[in-house]
C-alpha cells in the first residue's frame, strides 16, 4: 500500500510504528528492510527517531557496517538504501518478509520492482507486505500515480495487474496522506 501526499502527516513515522507492529507483534522471528532512496536521509529521518521511539532492552542495534536492530523476539529491521540506480542489484539474493520503503516517489520503478521481488518467505500465514510512503514528484511519481492513486479506489484494497497470473496479482490500496490527518502539528503555522 502506498501512505502519499502532502508533507507533515506522519507518514515516516508511520512506517516506523508498521514495521515494529509487524516485527514484535504478526511475525515474530522476520526480516524486514526500511528503504529511503539517500543513505543520509535513511540515516537522519530513521536512525535516531527509532532509538527514541523504541524501549531500551527490546533490541540491539548493529551499526557499521550492518545497520540493524535486532529485536529480542528474533525479528530483524535492515536500514537499506539505494543511492544509485544500480544500487538496487546489492540486493538480489536477499530475502524479506515485509518491506517498507519512505519516499518511494524517489525511488526508480526499477528500483521499486526490484526491491518488491525480493519481498518473499516460506512462513505458515505469510502474505507479501510492501508499505510504502511518499509525496508527489522524483522519478516513480507517474509509476506511483498510475499503480496505486489513479487505479483503484481511495482507502480500498484492489487487486492489482491484470494481466499477473491468477494468485500472484498483488492487492494494493491508496491512502492519502493530508496536514490535517496529524493532531500534533499547530495546523495555525502552515
Amino acid at each position: 500500500g502506498v501512505f502519499g501526499g502532502q508533507g507533515g502527516p506522519g507518514k515516516s513515522h508511520l512506517l516506523r510504528a508498521a514495521l515494529v507492529s509487524v516485527a514484535l507483534e504478526l511475525w515474530p522471528g522476520c526480516r524486514l528492510a526500511l528503504f529511503r532512496r539517500k543513505r543520509t536521509e535513511l540515516f537522519d529521518t530513521h536512525l535516531d527517531a527509532l532509538q527514541m521511539e523504541l524501549p531500551q532492552g527490546l533490541y540491539v542495534y548493529k551499526g557499521e557496517p550492518d545497520h540493524e536492530f535486532r529485536f529480542s523476539n528474533g525479528s530483524v529491521l535492515q536500514l537499506r538504501y539505494c543511492d544509485h540506480e544500480d544500487d538496487v542489484y546489492r540486493y538480489l539474493s536477499v530475502e524479506w518478509d515485509a518491506l517498507f520503503i519512505d519516499e518511494a516517489t524517489q525511488m526508480t520503478p526499477k528500483q521499486y520492482t526490484v526491491l518488491r521481488s525480493r519481498v518473499r518467505s516460506t512462513r505458515p500465514g505469510w502474505r507479501r507486505l510492501v508499505v510504502t510512503a511518499g509525496m508527489p514528484g522524483g522519478p516513480g511519481h507517474t509509476y506511483f500515480r498510475q499503480t496505486f492513486v489513479g487505479a483503484g479506489p481511495e482507502g480500498v484494497p484492489f487487486l492489482g495487474h491484470a494481466v499477473a497470473p491468477p494468485g500472484k496479482q498483488w492487492r494494493r490500496c491508496f491512502l492519502r496522506a493530508r496536514l490535517r490527518d496529524n493532531p500534533s502539528i499547530d495546523h495555525d503555522t502552515y
